[in-house]
């Protein structure tokens, strides 16, 4: 059975990353915005920058200029989100997630907390974004 895959990207600016308020096991956090792999992503050799690049644009309206992939965070044997730093890119962000409505707000690297289904993630991004 293959995993089941998200692309995490972590936009950054000024020493901090961009994350969406939402909520992950009745708790309210800060999460990196991301996005499932769809079947129109794996018509691309990097289908994993294929699928940065659209979910960017669904979720946050902009384009990727400049990113670079950091890393996998598995859940279990079940899912794996591939996570990418984007350090440039074309467009406005705006005040909430498009497709989910969430607040945004930019984050210091060492305030992020892992939630249950992405153990590792805050440590991958502390790591490049010290």
């Amino acid at each position: 059975m293959r995993a089941g895959e998200s692309v995490l990207f972590a936009l950054t600016e000024q020493g901090r990353v961009l994350c969406e308020v939402r909520e992950w096991s009745g708790e309210i956090m800060e999460s990196i915005p991301g996005g499932k792999v769809d079947p129109i992503d794996r018509e691309f050799p990097d289908y994993q920058e294929a699928a940065l690049k659209r979910e960017l644009n669904e979720e946050l309206g902009v384009e990727p200029t400049d990113f670079r992939y950091i890393g996998d965070v598995w859940y279990e044997d079940e899912w794996v989100f591939h996570v990418f730093i984007v350090y440039a890119w074309k467009g406005q962000l705006p005040a909430t997630n498009h497709e989910l409505n969430r607040p945004l707000k930019w984050v210091h690297p060492n305030d992020l907390q892992d939630n249950y289904y992405m153990q590792g993630l805050g440590k991958l991004i502390r790591k490049t974004i010290p």
